[in-house]
């Protein structure tokens, strides 16, 4: 996956990752969800989704928790830019919320672009 110019589109991921599944939502700059689906958890596939959706995308936000060492590694040899978020941060800023698993993962863009 290849980083693009600043003047191209711009899109942000969320994976909700557990250990066969993870949810991803990729959102565009406007915050329309351009992506929501299932993906396994497996870093060449979800790197491959990603390119394929995910116009100029400029982070991937993925909470921390058993895998996300390996994900996170995994991601950044593919050039995927992912970060890890806190869960017991994400889950003070988000406890009002609903919890909808697919929407767990655009949640953790707001965390992501900081």
């Amino acid at each position: 996956m290849t980083r693009r110019k600043s003047t191209d589109r711009k899109s942000y991921a969320g994976l909700d990752v557990s250990l066969r599944e993870t949810a991803a939502c990729i959102l565009n700059e406007q915050g329309t969800i351009i992506f929501e689906g299932m993906i396994a958890t497996d870093p060449d596939l979800i790197a491959d989704c990603l390119a394929k959706r995910a116009p100029g995308l400029v982070r991937v936000g993925l909470e921390a928790g058993a895998t996300s060492a390996w994900l996170w590694r995994g991601l950044h040899q593919r050039d995927v830019p992912a970060v890890c978020l806190d869960s017991r941060h994400a889950h003070r800023v988000l406890f009002r919320e609903a919890r909808v698993r697919s929407r767990d993962a655009v949640r953790s863009l707001h965390f992501a672009d900081t």
